[in-house]
């Protein structure tokens, strides 16, 4: 019976000992991948104002140190410190109301109304409501032709259609 509670003991240690280095294990590589993204950025920080450096100083420019790290800041927009800061105002402004709950009309602007709107008697060139869209005067298939309806009736046609009769 001793022996079992020793055994068990054993292996429970054995356990958060397993567990404590998988922790610290993570741990470790988060740190290691944290110090990389650190490094990468000072790295590239490094080799960006030492090139500009190099650039005043091996040409004759008219362009100031600090013209050139704002030249610098524009093109070089992935590092940390040339990021665009965040401005809640701009998000605001943004920010529409409530859409309409009436769509207005694409002629005038104003609401549609019900009593606006003109059913259609579509023709198509598939019986059981399939295919594309024929005009009811030539019985030409519209696709991006522009076409128009006669309100009185509710028939499709081609604008070119309407010219000719018209």
């Amino acid at each position: 019976r001793e022996l079992r509670v020793k055994y068990e003991a054993q292996v429970a240690a054995e356990a958060r000992r397993k567990q404590d280095d998988e922790q610290d294990a993570k741990r470790r590589a988060v740190d290691r991948f944290e110090e990389r993204d650190r490094g990468a950025t000072r790295q590239s920080e490094v080799a960006h104002s030492r090139s500009l450096e190099e650039k005043v100083g091996s040409k004759i420019s008219t362009e100031s140190t600090e013209e050139g790290k704002n030249t610098l800041k524009r093109t070089s927009y992935w590092l940390s410190e040339y990021q665009p800061e965040y401005d809640d105002s701009e998000t605001n402004l943004l920010r529409a109301g409530p859409p309409p709950e009436r769509p207005p009309s694409p002629m005038s602007g104003d609401p549609l109304r019900l009593k606006d709107l003109i059913a259609l008697e579509l023709t198509r060139e598939e019986e059981g409501g399939k295919g594309k869209v024929l005009c009811a005067v030539s019985g030409k298939a519209i696709t991006t032709q522009r076409a128009i309806v006669i309100k009185k009736t509710g028939k499709v046609m081609l604008y070119d259609m309407y010219e000719k009769l018209a």
